[in-house]
């Protein structure tokens, strides 16, 4: 398995984790919601989009959880690209928050 890894600074619109026994089996899993521009290249969409990018554990995502009292937040996020065969993923590594980002405004509910 082919492994390198690279920083960038992302906004981290949320985070989800996950310790404990299912069926026996020990789980430890986590993930962070990143905002990304979506590809406008064709012309078929524009904006952004959140997407889900699992942590090494669920202690990276738990963290983020327990402390952070206002999203979305900047933060440098360390990722690893795992190659195996036909498969690439990204895993994140390491978080290090960095500041509170400017967060979209609330949708308005139509009644």
């Amino acid at each position: 398995m082919a492994m390198s890894e690279f920083k960038r600074t992302d906004i981290i619109k949320g985070a989800n984790f996950f310790q404990g026994n299912v069926d026996g089996q020990v789980i430890d899993s986590g993930a962070i919601h990143v905002e990304e521009a979506m590809a406008v290249e064709k012309g078929q969409c524009a904006g952004t989009r959140t997407v889900a990018f699992p942590c090494i554990n669920g202690d990276l995502a738990k963290f983020l959880v327990e402390t952070v009292k206002s999203w979305p937040i900047t933060a440098e996020v360390t990722y690893s690209l795992n190659v195996t065969g036909k498969s690439h993923k990204l895993v994140v590594q390491h978080i290090r928050t960095v500041g509170q980002a400017q967060g979209q405004p609330p949708a308005s509910v139509k009644a």
